[in-house]
């Protein structure tokens, strides 16, 4: 499937057509876009994880008097640390959803966007904040007996964090050194 080149509009009472569907990702957040023939009312929705399932938390959006092309593909993987992956399909007459799978959220924006030739929603998907808290323990217990040169090795990114074993490792030759 390619995407079509040129929206033309629709005579009313026909669904209006998907596009594409894309994303790009940054550190922080992901932003989904859904190009359409023209302006479409929509309902936005977000579930809560489901731990009896094991389905993570959902943002799901329908598309109202919206129609996807015959071959839109119907999933995307994202892995990008917040969102897993987007699916999209053709709910019942008339209205398309798409799902975001994810892995963390704080919050999400939804907007259009007129652009000389079609329309665009945004979909802006924010990480939790709290999720991106200190190392774990273990981590900070490994690196505490590194010296200042291997710490300045470490935030350059030249050493790799200590597993265990090297931990025991240097603590014996350490003990060993300082009783010669």
């Amino acid at each position: 499937y390619k995407p079509q080149p040129r929206a033309q509009p629709k005579p009313k009472g026909h669904p209006i057509e998907v596009l594409d569907l894309d994303y790009t990702s940054d550190e922080d957040s992901t932003k989904v876009i859904i190009d359409l023939q023209e302006e479409v009312d929509f309902e936005k929705h977000r579930l809560a994880a489901d731990k009896k399932s094991g389905q993570g938390d959902r943002i799901y959006i329908d598309l109202l008097d919206c129609r996807l092309p015959d071959g839109f593909p119907n999933q995307k993987a994202v892995n990008d640390g917040l969102v897993q992956s987007l699916r999209i399909a053709q709910n019942s007459p008339g209205r398309v959803r798409l799902v975001l799978d994810l892995n963390k959220l704080s919050d999400f924006d939804l907007y259009p966007l007129q652009l000389e030739d079609r329309w665009r929603l945004i979909l802006q998907v924010y990480g939790d904040p709290a999720s991106e808290a200190a190392p774990p323990a273990d981590i900070a217990r490994r690196v505490e007996n590194l010296d200042l040169d291997e710490i300045a090795k470490l935030l350059k990114g030249d050493l790799a964090p200590p597993d265990a074993k090297d931990e025991e490792d240097r603590k014996s030759t350490r003990l060993n050194s300082s009783h010669t």
